[in-house]
């Protein structure tokens, strides 16, 4: 892994932000991610993601493990706002193994650029923020290879989408990509060159 692949994997310089959070805005949060997904009905096969919406809006959280059901409506809208306040499509939100509630407290580890509301996500109140040194987010990625030239990291998913029944998603990937997990359809390439790949729910 050279510098010009971490520039190409994080090409932001963006610093570390800690936030204290607790269990409704962690969910708040996942919602906001979720909401940027299509809504998927079952029996249908629908794009995963409105194509204009980037990849890079979509967050996840490690340490929580939960799945979304991408059968039920949307919380947000594209811009943020709150058009459903009773849709839940996080679903199962567990940390270290335990359900979580809504006054259930933690430390979320993110940068400077979602805390201050980057991608229509939860602006973050002064008081809830904690101190950390303004350290760009490309230097700690590259100290951390530096110190671990071994790196394998664990594959195993801390979230996943729940079963809709008989539903496809199809979403752009790398002509490239060799998914080799079951449930996947190759289904060509598109005008751009993009492999277009259809995923059982």
């Amino acid at each position: 892994v050279t510098v010009r692949d971490i520039s190409d994997l994080y090409p932001f310089i963006n610093q570390v932000g800690l936030v204290r959070i607790n269990g409704q805005g962690l969910r708040d949060w996942l919602e906001r991610s979720a909401s940027l997904y299509n809504q998927i009905m079952p029996e249908a096969e629908t794009d995963l993601k409105p194509t204009a919406t980037p990849g890079y809006f979509i967050e996840s959280v490690l340490g929580a493990d939960y799945s979304i059901d991408l059968s039920a409506p949307a919380r947000f809208d594209i811009t943020g706002q709150r058009i459903n306040p009773e849709a839940r499509r996080i679903k199962n939100l567990r940390v270290q193994g335990q359900l979580v509630e809504d006054d259930h407290a933690f430390v979320m580890i993110t940068n400077n650029f979602r805390i201050n509301g980057g991608g229509a996500y939860p602006q973050s109140s002064l008081s809830s923020r904690l101190d950390f040194p303004a350290t760009p987010l490309p230097d700690i990625l590259t100290s951390y290879f530096k110190a671990h030239p071994d790196l394998d990291p664990p594959l195993d998913p801390h979230w996943r989408f729940a079963p809709v029944r008989g539903a496809r998603a199809r979403f752009r990937s790398s002509p490239n990509a060799q998914p080799d997990a079951t449930g996947f359809t190759d289904l060509g390439t598109d005008a751009n060159g993009f492999q277009i790949l259809s995923l059982s729910l």
